[in-house]
């Protein structure tokens, strides 16, 4: 079993604290830490300065160069939120800095006043729809030596993105999100997912979305997950 770091922010207040974290939990040998991707938070958490925020993949950088094995990524980043096209070179970068030991969290984005803000807010079909598109572009760009795609929202002509990624086949697609669409993503592009905080305790909710979406993935790379706490792959707290 694999234990992944969360619970931390990247609000800018309380950096200091997931700084000394994310190395504690380097030497303690866990297998990764994952922070949020927020510019802005809206309402979530009653946070004081809850939009002053440092950029993640710029603070994941910053992490990779204070630690040496664990690996770092975001729970989750909103794909619709940035050009997918550059969000890969970026991920890319952190991968081949830190040796290997980038993890992208992959999901569709719920703040609408962070995306009014930063970027552009559609409904939940359209931001679904983009991910997807989205990652298919990061997947290619990752993988083959120059890129031509064409799709509905994203698009790029003779796209070179070198160096590639040290991981292969790519740095580990981490999804988040238990709506019925998301999960079937998570199934055919995901190695793992997080949804459990979101599920809850339920087991009638998870069956639920086990049924609809996890279990119509034949060939899934993605974890098998249970629906007991204790075998949560994809969450872990320090204390």
């Amino acid at each position: 079993m694999k234990f992944i770091l969360s619970g931390l922010g990247n609000w800018y207040s309380g950096w200091s604290l997931t700084d000394q974290a994310v190395q504690l939990a380097d030497k303690l040998g866990f297998w990764g830490a994952v922070i949020p991707d927020h510019y802005m938070w809206a309402e979530a958490y009653g946070q004081s300065q809850k939009d002053s925020t440092l950029e993640s993949w710029i603070a994941l950088t910053y992490l990779a160069a204070k630690t040496q094995k664990i690996k770092l990524g975001t729970i989750v980043t909103p794909i619709p939120f940035r050009p997918p096209a550059m969000l890969a070179k970026m991920v890319a970068t952190m991968d081949v800095l830190s040796s290997g030991r980038a993890i992208l969290g992959v999901g569709a984005g719920w703040s609408q006043t962070e995306f009014e803000g930063y970027s552009t807010w559609d409904d939940s079909k359209t931001r679904v729809d983009k991910t997807q598109e989205g990652v298919e572009l990061i997947l290619q760009l990752w993988q083959k030596p120059q890129v031509d795609f064409k799709g509905k929202y994203y698009h790029a002509k003779g796209a070179i993105l070198d160096p590639k990624p040290v991981q292969k086949p790519h740095p580990p697609l981490m999804f988040g999100g238990v709506g019925t669409r998301m999960l079937r993503l998570a199934g055919f592009m995901g190695d793992f997912a997080f949804a459990f905080w979101m599920l809850g305790n339920d087991p009638k909710r998870a069956k639920q979305s086990e049924e609809e979406g996890y279990g119509l993935t034949l060939g899934s790379r993605a974890a098998q997950w249970s629906h007991s706490n204790r075998e949560r792959i994809a969450r872990a707290l320090l204390s």
